[in-house]
């Protein structure tokens, strides 16, 4: 069996660091839950509301939980043949390569001196600083008793882990340097860093076309305000249906310039929807089908432009076929950064309803679809056969 050690904040009420709605220990928790951990032992205030709602969290993970006040009470929790994952206080592991290095047994993580020390991290040697995490073998755990009682149990096991040779494995630089290994100290140092972290975990970047660069503005923005709301995501996803819906109920009744408005509506909340759950699976679960909301915009655009066209059913289907044919095409494409709005379905929507408002709706499509066809034939086609041209956002 593998444990895993918890610290809380040192004083009872003391504030706790939060990065997109969840506490450091509790993206700990979920560290500790990833490398496979079966009991969650936390050092602190067992009765303090972060506590509970820790206990709560491994429970129904189906992880036991117990609470200790003082490090020398590991010894009687983990067995001489089971493990013990320690993270110190303040650790955001988010990195999942370092599962697998925590997987190889006994271990402690180690990073260059420099970058280390400069990120707070705590000097072994002029040469390697302690990166936060270890895991050491059960039996080692008698050693705490002979440390005074008042030492707190991270650093108490680390001192154990070194004394006893247990093998090292150093993580890169770059772990520190793109925010996947990071330690934080105070609220404040949590509020500054939580903004790239937010902006990593969306993957709504600056390259991306202008439905989903409005969705990361509001992501980077208030992200970790939505991520703490339960109802924001359902939120979201009933928004995006909502106005769908209305658009295909406005192409019924013959407003083809207000159905393909709230098209262009929707794009962007449906890609804020992707974003909030990227960020609430982030950095070890997954959210890969929810992309697919992408495909309920190109259906409803499709759709409303059949309806809005006029005339017999060959025609109508026509100019709508092509256009979202050519849209999905160009999805696989790789295109330059001043041409990706061709790309973007609230861009195309937009574009309709200001020339379906100007002349009918067939040849406001039919404009859309050469141009769509145009970018096609600009596009970078030199992406391997078989494999997709990667996006910009990753998406």
């Amino acid at each position: 069996m593998r444990a895993a050690l918890i610290s809380l904040p040192g004083v009872e009420g003391e504030a706790s660091a939060i990065v997109a709605g969840r506490s450091v220990a509790a993206r700990q928790l979920d560290f500790a839950l990833a490398c496979g951990c079966e009991l969650v032992v936390v050092h602190g205030h067992g009765a303090s509301r972060e506590a509970i709602a820790l206990r709560h969290r491994a429970e129904a993970a189906g992880a036991r939980f117990q609470t200790i006040t003082h490090a020398q009470a590991l010894i009687g929790l983990v067995g001489e043949g089971d493990s013990l994952l320690a993270l110190q206080p303040g650790l955001l592991p988010a990195a999942p390569a370092a599962i697998a290095d925590l997987a190889e047994g006994a271990r402690v993580l180690v990073l260059p001196a420099g970058p280390g020390v400069l990120a707070g991290f705590e000097r072994i040697d002029l040469d390697r600083a302690w990166a936060g995490a270890l895991v050491v073998p059960g039996h080692l755990l008698a050693r705490l008793a002979t440390l005074p009682e008042d030492i707190a149990p991270a650093p108490a096991l680390l001192r154990v882990a070194l004394q006893n040779r247990v093998a090292e494995t150093r993580l890169p630089p770059g772990a520190i340097e793109d925010g996947s290994w990071t330690l934080l100290r105070s609220p404040e140092q949590a509020r500054a860093f939580e903004s790239g972290w937010l902006r990593r975990a969306a993957g709504l970047g600056g390259g991306s076309a202008l439905s989903r660069r409005i969705a990361g503005l509001v992501l980077h923005r208030r992200g970790g305000a939505l991520a703490e709301q339960r109802w924001a995501g359902a939120g979201l996803l009933g928004g995006f249906v909502l106005t769908l819906i209305a658009a295909l109920a406005a192409a019924r009744f013959a407003q083809p310039w207000l159905a393909f408005a709230l098209v262009a509506l929707a794009a962007p909340v449906g890609e804020a929807a992707i974003g909030l759950a990227r960020i609430r699976a982030a950095p070890f679960g997954s959210a890969r089908h929810w992309p697919k909301l992408r495909h309920l915009v190109d259906a409803t655009l499709g759709v409303c432009a059949v309806l809005t066209i006029e005339g017999l059913w060959y025609r109508s289907l026509f100019g709508p076929v092509v256009l979202i044919a050519g849209l999905v095409l160009l999805d696989r494409r790789a295109l330059a950064p001043r041409m990706q709005w061709m790309r973007d379905r609230g861009v195309v929507a937009a574009a309709l309803a200001a020339l379906a408002g100007l002349a009918m709706p067939e040849p406001a499509v039919m404009a859309l679809a050469v141009l769509v066809l145009g970018g096609l034939v600009l596009a970078d086609n030199r992406a391997p056969p078989g494999k997709r041209a990667p996006t910009p956002d990753g998406g």
